[in-house]
Order: C-alpha cells, then structure tokens, then sequence
C-alpha cells in the first residue's frame, strides 16, 4: 500500500468557458513551483476516453485553438508505477466535459508547508474565471486523492466507519449529478480552506449572512479574492464548530464521517 499523503486545490463549475491557453500556464506554474515538470500526458473528449499524448502535442491543439480536448491530464509518475491513476506524485487536470472539475494535486513531501504554493495557484485561477465552488484538502494515497475530488471512494473497507464514509463521498457524485446546490450556496464539507460564491457569502447561518456570522464569531477568516469570488480559511481546530453550524442552518450537502 503506497504511503504518505497528496494535498489537493480543486475548483468546481466556473462560469462561461475557461482558456485552456490559460490552464496551462497554471499548470505549467503549479509543476514549476515544486521544482518539477510532467511526463505523463493524457487528452480525451470525456474522463473515459482519454489517450496518451506529449506536451508538444498539447500545445500544438491549444496554439491552433481548434478540436480542442475537453479533459487534460498531467502527471509527474514515480518510478516503477504500474497504474497511472495511482502512480502520480504531481497531478494537474481541466475536466470541462458536463460536470466542470479542474484539480492540482502533489505529494506533501514535495512541499511540506505549501501555503505560497495554494496562495499562487487560487489567485492564478480565480483572476482568470469567476469560480462558484472550490475547496482545498489533504488525503492519503491510499485512498485516491484525486478520486474523492469527483465523489468516488478508493481504499476504503468494509467496517460501518469505512461504508459510511464511502457513502457520504459518493453523495457528492450523486449531487452533481442532480440537485447541485453548491451553485445555490451550500457545502460539500468544511476544509481548510473554501473557495466561495457570492451566494455562499450570503447564505444566513444563525440569522445572518455567512460573512458576518463569519466575522462576529471569529471562525477563521474571510477573504474577497475577486467581486465575486472569497477565500474562508478556516484553522483545523474550527472546523467541526463551523461544519456542526453549516449543518444546523440546513447548508451541509454531505455528512461526512469523521
């Protein structure tokens, strides 16, 4: 079983269309700053029918600006790999197919404290696109980082802790899929830091808005990063106060199991 853990940046359901010209510097950046560059590339029309392809290739789509892919994968592979989904230590993806999901994840040993790396990578993003939904959050290998950004589970086992966790991630799949209230101003869940609508900022908690109730009870701190997009970075030790809130006020998509 791999060891050790990937922290993850992952942004849902921006506004309009997104340049793929400008994920890709992103992207480019994001490997830059840990030092490393991609050596894995996969394109596709959709998740499932994605091919192996080069950056020479990729560049070469996005400079003509036609037949452009829908889905972009880059992976920086560790040595000896035997399945690329679980063989990554650095992973930046643009999934614009139906459900928009765009994903830069790397192991925590490439960059232990990685706050100026988040910092860089969420101003980059949301200067380029009105975001409504993101979240930042840590997760073992073991257990499919990139997989939980989605709402599907891996390493889980069969104990009542381990099937109810598994149920809770994959209500998110089931969310988006349907009812998608995150665009309306609820949560997934409570992490370390959120990346926020104007609807979240205003959803009442408590009888006033998010922010204010954010503000007068001190539960980490709000941030505007553009008009339209705000930054909540809530301290590991307030997030079950501010996740037991978010449920109380009905805003709470997913019940996750701690």
């Amino acid at each position: 079983m791999r060891k050790g853990s990937a922290k993850c940046i992952v942004f849902y359901d921006w506004e309009g269309e997104y340049s793929l010209k400008d994920w890709l510097a992103i992207a480019f950046k994001f490997f830059q700053l840990l030092g490393v560059l991609p050596d894995h590339v996969l394109l596709g029309s959709q998740p499932d029918k994605t091919k192996a392809s080069s950056i020479e290739e990729l560049e070469k789509k996005v400079s003509i600006g036609k037949s452009l892919p829908k889905v972009v994968e880059l992976f920086l592979t560790i040595p000896g790999f035997k399945q690329l989904a679980f063989g990554w230590s650095v992973f930046a993806s643009i999934n614009s197919y139906q459900t928009k999901t765009m994903m830069f994840c790397f192991d925590k040993e490439l960059d232990g404290s990685c706050q100026d790396l988040l910092d860089e990578i969420i101003a980059k993003v949301t200067r380029t696109s009105a975001q409504v939904y993101g979240i930042v959050y840590e997760r073992p290998f073991s257990k499919g980082p990139d997989m939980y950004a989605y709402g599907m589970s891996s390493g889980l086992g069969y104990s009542e802790e381990e099937m109810k966790e598994a149920d809770s991630i994959g209500a998110w799949m089931n969310e988006r899929i349907a009812l998608n209230r995150h665009l309306k101003g609820h949560f997934r869940d409570i992490y370390s830091v959120n990346i926020l609508s104007q609807n979240h900022v205003n959803s009442l908690i408590e009888g006033m808005t998010l922010a204010r109730w954010i503000e007068e009870n001190k539960v980490g701190s709000l941030k505007p990063l553009s008009d339209k997009v705000y930054c909540w970075s809530v301290p590991q030790s307030q997030i079950e106060d501010a996740r037991t809130a978010i449920k109380e006020n009905s805003l709470l998509i997913v019940e996750c199991c701690r």
